[in-house]
C-alpha cells in the first residue's frame, strides 16, 4: 500500500499506543505515514494492465508530456539563476527516459527534475551537476533509514516551502519586461491555468497562446492610404509595409475601397511576404480601377516581388541588400523612378517641373518619406562638428559611390572628388592642397585613400594619342590643361610599371593598367608631398590605393608596385593599413 495521510486523533490513547502519543504542545497537524523502510517498501516488479490499453497509452504520453515540460522549465530556470555552464536540454530528456524506464522496471514513480529541489542546490551555492546526484544520495538515505523522522514533518511545512520556491522564482524585472514587450497577459493566462487547472493544461494553452501572438505580430500588414498633392490633382498613395498574405485581405479591400475610383494611385509595397490571395487583390483591383479611368503604378519596395507571388509559391526574402539593390541606397534613378508623373486636374499627365531636376526633385521626396527618419538619429552627433577618418580622393566619375564601396556613413569620409584622381606634383593645385591640409591639420584624419576605377575617361584620354605629348584638348581646353598632371602616370604606363604588369596578368586591359598605374603615382606624389610625408614619417597618418572595378563591383587594393584582391582575411587588407614604404 502506498503511504497514507493521518491526522492526530482526539480520542484518548491506549496503553498500547502510548509511547506514540505526541508531547501536549504539539499542534495537531497532517503528516505522511511512511513504511520504515521506502526502499524494500517501493520496490517490486510491474504489472502489465489487462485490456484497456488506450486508456494506458493515454496515460503514459500524457505523463511523459507533464514529465518532459516540467523538466525543461525547471532547467530553463535554473539556468536564470546561475553563470555557469547551460543545460543541455536534449541531455535531459535522455536522462528522463532513461530514468523513468528504470523506474517503472522497479515498480517505481514517474520520474522529472522539479525546480524545488534544483533551486535549493543553487541556492545552497553547488557549483556543478555532482549536487544533483549527492541530493538523490541524501534523499535515498532519508528513505531508506530515516522514514521514521521523515514522517514527523508536517504537509503544512511542505506546501509553505514549496509555495516560497515558487514566489522566488517569479522576478519582478521579468514582469517588467513581459510588460514593456506586451507579453504580460500570456504571462498571466499560462500561470492562472497552471493554478486552476494543471500543468500540462496551462502549458498548453500558454503555449498556444504565445504562437498566436507571434503568428499575429509576423503576419499582419501596415495599410494605410492617404492622398498627395493638392485636391485637384487627385493622386493618392496607398502605403502596404509587413507581411502581406490572405490574412491581411479584409484590411487591404477596405483601404483599396476608400480610394476615389478616378484617381491617380501609387501603390508603395514595402514587404517581405506577399502571398498569392493579396496578389490577386492588389492586381484585380488595380485592373478594375484603371478601367474607371484612374492610374495605377506599383511600386515595390521591399523584398517580395509581385512576379514571384504569381511564379511560384511564396516564400520570406530576408535578404536586406536585395531591397537595397532596387531601391534607395544602391539603385540609379532609372530603375525605380519610371512613372512618377504628375497628373492635371483634367487627367492628363505631366512630368514633374523642368526635366533637368526631374529626377533630383523624386529622388529628394522619396529621401523625406523613407530615409530621413533613419538617418536622422545618426545626425544627432554631427550637427555641430565632424569628425571623419579618412581623407577619401576619388575620381568625379557618377559611377564612383565612396560611401557605398565602404559601407561607411554620415561623418565618416571627408571627400575630394576631381578628374582622374589626380594629386598634382609640386603643389600646384590650391583645391587639393587646400583640401589634404583641412584633413591633416584641422580634421586629423588617420588615414588617405586614393581610389581610381575602371573605364576611367581621363585614363581614355590619355591613352588617345600615345603620340602626343598630353591629349588633344579641342574645346575642353580645361580638362586637357589638367590632365597634364597626369603625364607621368602615362609615361610610367609606357615604361612598363610593374603594376601595370601586374594589372596585366589579372587579365585587365590597357586603359585599367594605366588606371591602376596612376593610383600608384598619385600614391608616391603623396609621399614626397611636404604635409603627407612628415605625419607618415611621424605615424600619425597612413595611405593606401584602392581601385574599383565597375563590372565586378569588387575593390581591389592598389600599392607602389602590386595590386592585391582586397578580402578582410586577406593578407592585402592587413597590408593595405600598414605604412607604404
Amino acid at each position: 500500500m502506498p503511504p497514507t495521510t493521518t491526522t492526530q486523533s482526539d480520542d484518548p490513547p491506549t496503553a498500547a499506543d502510548d509511547s506514540a502519543k505526541p508531547a501536549p504542545w504539539l499542534p495537531r497537524v497532517l503528516r505522511h505515514d511512511l513504511p520504515a523502510s521506502l526502499v524494500v517498501f517501493l520496490v517490486a516488479l510491474p504489472a502489465l494492465p489487462d485490456g484497456q490499453w488506450l486508456g494506458v497509452a493515454t496515460g503514459v504520453l500524457t505523463v511523459a508530456l507533464i514529465a518532459s515540460v516540467e523538466s525543461l522549465l525547471s532547467a530553463v530556470s535554473v539556468d536564470k539563476m546561475h553563470t555557469g555552464p547551460r543545460a543541455d536540454l536534449n541531455r535531459e530528456l535522455l536522462g528522463q527516459g532513461a530514468a523513468n524506464i528504470t523506474s517503472g522496471v522497479l515498480g517505481g514513480l514517474p520520474v522529472t527534475g522539479v525546480i524545488v529541489r534544483s533551486a535549493t542546490n543553487v541556492n545552497a551555492g553547488a557549483r556543478t551537476r555532482a549536487s544533483a546526484t549527492l541530493h538523490g544520495v541524501w534523499v535515498l538515505v532519508f528513505s531508506a533509514l530515516l522514514a521514521g523522522l521523515v514522517q514527523q514533518i508536517p504537509n503544512s511545512v511542505l506546501a509553505g516551502l514549496l509555495i516560497v520556491i515558487g514566489i522566488q522564482l517569479i522576478k519582478l524585472a521579468h514582469l517588467r519586461i513581459a510588460h514593456r514587450t506586451g507579453d504580460l497577459w500570456v504571462y498571466g493566462v499560462t500561470a492562472a491555468a497552471v493554478v486552476f487547472l494543471n500543468l500540462l493544461e496551462g502549458v498548453l494553452i500558454g503555449l498556444a497562446l504565445a504562437v498566436a501572438l507571434v503568428v499575429w505580430r509576423v503576419v499582419r500588414a501596415s495599410i494605410h492610404a492617404e492622398p498627395v498633392g493638392t485636391p485637384q490633382s487627385r493622386q493618392w498613395r496607398v502605403v502596404v509595409e509587413g507581411s502581406c498574405s490572405f490574412l491581411a485581405l479584409p484590411r487591404l479591400t477596405s483601404v483599396l475601397a476608400s480610394v476615389p475610383p478616378d484617381s491617380h494611385v501609387t501603390i508603395e509595397l514595402t514587404v517581405d511576404f506577399l502571398d498569392h490571395a493579396a496578389y490577386e487583390v492588389i492586381e484585380e483591383w488595380s485592373r478594375q480601377h484603371e478601367s474607371n479611368g484612374g492610374t495605377v503604378l506599383i511600386d515595390e519596395r521591399g523584398t517580395a516581388e509581385m512576379a514571384a507571388a504569381a511564379a511560384g509559391p511564396p516564400t520570406r526574402t530576408t535578404d536586406g541588400t536585395a531591397q537595397l539593390s532596387r531601391r534607395g541606397g544602391f539603385a540609379p534613378w532609372r530603375v525605380w523612378q519610371k512613372f512618377h508623373l504628375h497628373h492635371t486636374p483634367d487627367g492628363q499627365t505631366k512630368q514633374p517641373g523642368p526635366r533637368a531636376l526631374r529626377s533630383v526633385l523624386a529622388g529628394i521626396s522619396d529621401y523625406h518619406r523613407t530615409h530621413a527618419p533613419h538617418l536622422r538619429p545618426h545626425m544627432d552627433d554631427l550637427h555641430d562638428g565632424q569628425n571623419p577618418d579618412a581623407l577619401f580622393l576619388t575620381c568625379s566619375d557618377s559611377r564612383i559611390v565612396p560611401n557605398i564601396i565602404t559601407s561607411s556613413g554620415p561623418g565618416d569620409l571627408f571627400t575630394v572628388r576631381n578628374i582622374g584622381n589626380l594629386v598634382p606634383a609640386g603643389e600646384r593645385d590650391d583645391s587639393v592642397e587646400a583640401a589634404l591640409a583641412f584633413a591633416l591639420d584641422e580634421l586629423g584624419v588617420s588615414s588617405v585613400l586614393v581610389c581610381g576605377h575602371s573605364g576611367c575617361g581621363a585614363m581614355k584620354a590619355l591613352l588617345a594619342d600615345q603620340d602626343q605629348p598630353h591629349p588633344r584638348s579641342g574645346d575642353g581646353l580645361a580638362v586637357g590643361r589638367w590632365l597634364e598632371h597626369a603625364q607621368p602616370s602615362k609615361r610610367a604606363y609606357l615604361a612598363g610599371h610593374p603594376v601595370a604588369r601586374a594589372a596585366a596578368e589579372s587579365g585587365f586591359g590597357a586603359l585599367d593598367q594605366l588606371a591602376m598605374v596612376n593610383v600608384a603615382l598619385q600614391l608616391q606624389t603623396l609621399q614626397r608631398h611636404p604635409l603627407i610625408g612628415a605625419a607618415m614619417s611621424e605615424g600619425r597618418v597612413h595611405i593606401a590605393g584602392l581601385f574599383f572595378d565597375i563590372p565586378t563591383a569588387r575593390v581591389l587594393a592598389v600599392s607602389t608596385s602590386t595590386i592585391d584582391e582586397l578580402d578582410p582575411d586577406s593578407a592585402a587588407a592587413a597590408s593595405l593599413s600598414a605604412p607604404l614604404g
